[in-house]
């Protein structure tokens, strides 16, 4: 059951890795290549959310500034907590790099999905915060 388990997130992130490294990452092979690849996946996500979460925060009120700076700390806790949770079977493995980046990857693309649709917020909005 843990070798079907692995082997289906080894193929999603694959299939992710492709989509988001780059041709270089299509033909890894060994465990190390796809350890660089799950980074350089995981560096792509990083930048994007850390474009979206400054340009969403320059159109925010010094208040709400300081609680988006909270809750965005806050969320990268919840993050790592998750995929420590979550990636703990293989804990000590040569596939842990992976695996782990491969969580972190997948929370900050959705976290990247939240912050996107608080960018489209529009001014009155009452599902938002206020806008300067």
């Amino acid at each position: 059951m843990k070798f079907g388990l692995t082997a289906l997130l080894l193929a999603g992130l694959c299939s992710n890795l492709v989509q988001a490294a780059g041709d270089s990452c299509q033909h890894a092979m060994t465990q190390a290549d796809m350890n660089v690849c799950a980074a350089k996946a995981h560096e792509l996500a990083d930048k994007q959310l850390n474009s979206l979460y400054q340009q969403y925060r320059q159109r925010l009120a010094a208040d709400d500034q300081q609680r988006l700076t909270i809750a965005q700390r806050a969320w990268i806790g919840y993050r790592d907590a998750a995929c420590r949770f979550e990636t703990a079977q293989v804990s000590g493995g040569s596939i842990f790099p992976t695996i782990w980046l491969q969580c972190l990857t997948g929370k900050t693309e959705n976290r990247i999905k939240e912050l996107q649709k608080l960018l489209q917020c529009q001014e009155g909005d009452l599902d938002c915060p206020a806008l300067q």
